[in-house]
């Protein structure tokens, strides 16, 4: 287990080449459910990735970074020809990002801007680097690296320069490197290696845990006392007191368990081969397994500062519970709330979604297609449509949106508008409602109202003011009016629509999306 940006904490396995996905877990609702996202990597496996999705680690050493969770994933280059094994940033006091990749024949590369610019420096050694970490806390720019045949280097300036630093025991492969604060850390490694710091890193002791013949793949400490290792053949091991003794823990698998992470003391995760997923809620006393929706190989855990996880899989898909993943909910119980003989319908419903940016409200006038005459604001739950006519019938049905797509449709409901009142015949003041559809494309409804006999202008506008179409330019008896207006002839973008009449102006903001 390893940091990474924002503190985050992913693990790597270097013999391990595989796709990357990411499995996201709400820590408060374990187990859950999940969504994909295609990963970066395309012709390529993905061998590490880490800060809730943002750097992706290619086998072929490129580096992806994204910034909408998945979104879109944009290429960053480390060095050409360099495969990376892992990659770790983070931030100090004074807001400089650092950054640290290791990789094959003791390569290593430090930037101070984040994953942009990259500078060589020299490790001392020809070995396989696998991991690096940075201390979480005291000197910011310490860090550590681990690799093949017992490489352990220590670096007190951000990566640029490093010292190799010593290990007791057989030469192994070390797989991951873990501090719980600037002096005690652990690292794992195979035939059962785990070794132990206390003074920052200067000596490393063997430290027993009675499992000599399997593989340790990672190590995770909640604080000084309460730690957890995990390996080959379904091993989990644990300690209370630092690592003095430790006790097996019945994980009901004999798949290789390859990384284990908490966030608070309760709620835990850990993942191995063949699709392999662990809960706890009682800080790792027990574990339960779920399914995860995946049967590759899961590799690294990540939880974020939201309490979300997010794990390495290799079915090169992403997965992921954090709502900004998922479609939205549909809306519920949609109903009209007006009279048949009101000049408006109004409609209402319940919002079943915490993760929508907004809603569309549509709507089909007598046997025609639907059509979108609203675009409306997230956590909105009614909207009045003003532009019916008497006798016609009109069905409504509204959808939740956000980047990841619609939700399904709401119940529809319908109405046919019998009439409206004598009283209301004659608008009792001047109106110019909003336009709709609004965005539009091609055509827009536009609608007014003048108590009055009245010279009435409607025009549409630019951004800066210049006049593109004159719609009205005449005298009109008092009454409720629309007229279409069609705007193949421009350019996508923000528009106005101004109407005077008499004394009355008013201007509006429309919206032309081709």
């Amino acid at each position: 287990m390893t940091s990474f940006n924002k503190l985050s904490k992913l693990a790597l396995l270097p013999f391990c080449i595989f796709l990357t996905s990411f499995i996201l877990f709400r820590t408060a609702d374990f187990p859950v459910r999940f969504t994909d996202v295609v990963g970066p990597c395309t012709g390529s496996k993905i061998l590490s990735g880490g800060g809730g999705g943002h750097e992706i680690i290619c086998e072929d050493g490129r580096v992806f970074v994204t910034n909408d969770s998945g979104v879109t994933w944009i290429e960053k280059k480390v060095k050409d020809n360099m495969v990376v094994k892992d990659i770790k940033f983070k931030k100090t006091n004074d807001n400089s990002i650092y950054g640290v990749a290791v990789g094959l024949n003791g390569q290593a590369y430090y930037s101070t801007g984040g994953s942009d610019n990259w500078s060589s420096s020299s490790t001392g050694t020809s070995e396989n680097l696998n991991n690096v970490f940075f201390t979480p806390e005291g000197f910011l720019k310490n860090l550590f690296a681990v690799g093949n045949n017992s490489t352990v280097l220590f670096s007190s300036d951000g990566g640029k320069t490093w010292v190799k630093q010593s290990t007791s025991g057989l030469s192994t492969n070390f797989k991951s490197v873990f501090f719980v604060d600037v002096s005690n850390g652990w690292i794992t490694g195979t035939t059962g290696t785990l070794h132990k710091t206390t003074n920052g890193g200067i000596n490393w002791s063997i430290n027993s845990a009675n499992q000599s013949t399997v593989d340790f793949n990672d190590v995770f400490f909640k604080d000084l006392n309460n730690g957890f290792v995990v390996g080959n053949q379904g091993t989990i091991i644990k300690t209370g007191n630092g690592g003095q003794s430790w006790q097996s823990v019945p994980s009901g698998t004999t798949e290789n368990l390859n990384d284990v992470e908490f966030y608070g003391n309760n709620n835990g995760l850990i993942v191995g081969d063949k699709g392999t997923s662990l809960f706890t809620t009682n800080g790792g006393s027990s574990w339960s397994s779920f399914d995860i929706g995946s049967t590759g190989n899961l590799k690294c855990i990540y939880v974020d500062n939201n309490g979300f996880f997010w794990v390495a899989s290799s079915d090169g898909m992403i997965y992921s519970n954090d709502p900004a993943m998922f479609k939205p909910s549909a809306p519920e119980e949609l109903e009209i709330t007006s009279p048949p003989n009101s000049d408006a319908v109004s409609l209402k419903w319940k919002d079943k979604s915490d993760n929508e940016n907004g809603f569309y409200m549509e709507r089909k006038k007598e046997s025609n297609q639907w059509e979108r005459i609203a675009v409306l604001d997230k956590n909105t739950t009614t909207y009045t449509d003003r532009n019916v006519e008497r006798g016609k019938s009109y069905e409504y049905r509204v959808c939740s949106h956000n980047s990841r797509g619609n939700s399904k449709y709401s119940n529809v409901v319908s109405i046919i508008i019998t009439g409206i009142k004598e009283s209301e015949q004659i608008p009792s003041e001047f109106i110019l409602s909003q336009n709709y559809p609004n965005p539009f494309n091609p055509e827009t409804n536009i609608s007014f109202a003048i108590p009055t006999r009245e010279f009435v202008q409607i025009k549409i506008y630019g951004l800066r003011g210049n006049e593109l179409a004159t719609l009205v330019n005449e005298e009109k008896a008092p009454g409720s009016y629309t007229i279409k207006f069609n705007g193949n002839s421009l350019a996508s973008g923000i528009y106005y629509c101004k109407m005077t009449a008499g004394s009355f102006n008013k201007t509006i903001k429309i919206v032309f999306l081709k």
